[in-house]
């Protein structure tokens, strides 16, 4: 296999953020690396950070954001609005079967024409989009706050104005900070609203051959949303505060895996369609030798299990669109 790997690069999946400035793509993807690892460990799978890269960035993230949450102070949680790019690996046992890499654009790269390209580009070559939604503002006083913080017309407008960067791809509308929701047993109801606001980019979904799902987290843990409060400091004119709902509240994320679940496995299911669709001879010669000395069978089979645990239709969950890649 050392020889093999010269000839055969290991495969890079790539997931481009969207959403609004400081609407909490950070504690997103904090979340998400946190709670698959916890998910993971005694499956011979592993997530991790890529030696050399800047993702180590997202422990000092994480302290930062347990000591908000375990001091009280959960209102002071950290921002950030900078283009961010982090790199992981993923495997089974010692093996890294893919890279990761994600990068996180700032809302205004999807407004400002003289910056949506860097984002488009990216775009074109990414395998998940994941569009994140701060759910107080999309919940509260019906959503009143809705189109000041999340900007839905515009997200669906620059999917619909760049229809080739989403063809067979998989989009993953992703509420966080759901906890009050949860708790309440309102996440059914933050699911259709999700579908109600967001309808037009659904309809894109379903013409184009993209794969749309609606997969709500608990990015916080240990505190819940309590009340929107008038902010005249900032252009948003609303902020949410927050409130601890344990005696000692602590920082532990919830559901936050079922996003790399939905990577891993639509990664899977592109490799099998790719089979068939690689162009040049080159490509073939590749994946010829991969399939002839490259044993898959441990690592398909953790993904197999990995797969039972998938939330599809349940705790708000949905899946909304498939295409031809990626169908249940």
């Amino acid at each position: 296999m050392a020889f093999l790997d010269r000839f055969i690069p290991t495969p890079t999946l790539r997931i481009c953020m969207l959403g609004p400035r400081a609407v909490g793509k950070t504690t997103v993807l904090t979340s998400v690396f946190a709670d698959t690892q916890n998910d993971l460990a005694g499956t011979g799978l592993f997530f991790r950070y890529k030696a050399g890269s800047e993702s180590a960035k997202l422990g000092n993230y994480k302290q930062r954001l347990q000591m908000c949450i375990e001091s009280g102070n959960p209102s002071m949680l950290p921002a950030s609005g900078d283009i961010s790019q982090f790199d992981f690996e993923v495997g089974h046992s010692s093996q890294v079967k893919t890279n990761v890499l994600v990068k996180d654009y700032p809302g205004e790269y999807v407004t400002d024409e003289s910056k949506q390209h860097f984002v488009t580009e990216f775009l074109s070559e990414s395998n998940v989009i994941l569009i994140a939604i701060d759910t107080p503002y999309l919940m509260e006083d019906n959503g009143k706050y809705n189109r000041e913080k999340n900007k839905p017309e515009v997200v669906a407008s620059f999917v619909k104005n760049n229809p080739d960067s989403f063809a067979n791809k998989l989009i993953l509308l992703v509420p966080l900070k759901c906890e009050r929701y949860a708790h309440d047993k309102r996440i059914e109801e933050v699911t259709q609203q999700v579908k109600a606001v967001y309808s037009e980019l659904i309809t894109f979904c379903k013409e184009n051959n993209v794969a749309c799902v609606v997969a709500p987290i608990h990015t916080l843990g240990g505190i819940e949303f309590d009340t929107m409060k008038d902010n005249d400091l900032a252009e948003i004119s609303t902020i949410p505060q927050y409130r601890m709902y344990a005696k000692d509240p602590k920082y532990k994320p919830r559901f936050c895996v079922q996003p790399m679940y939905y990577l891993m496995l639509y990664a899977a299911s592109y490799s099998e369609w790719s089979k068939d669709h690689l162009t040049g001879l080159w490509a073939k010669i590749q994946d010829m030798i991969a399939r002839m000395f490259t044993n898959d069978d441990k690592f398909k089979t953790a993904l197999r299990e990995m797969r039972k645990n998938l939330l599809t239709d349940k705790l708000g969950y949905e899946i909304l669109t498939t295409n031809s890649i990626f169908k249940f």
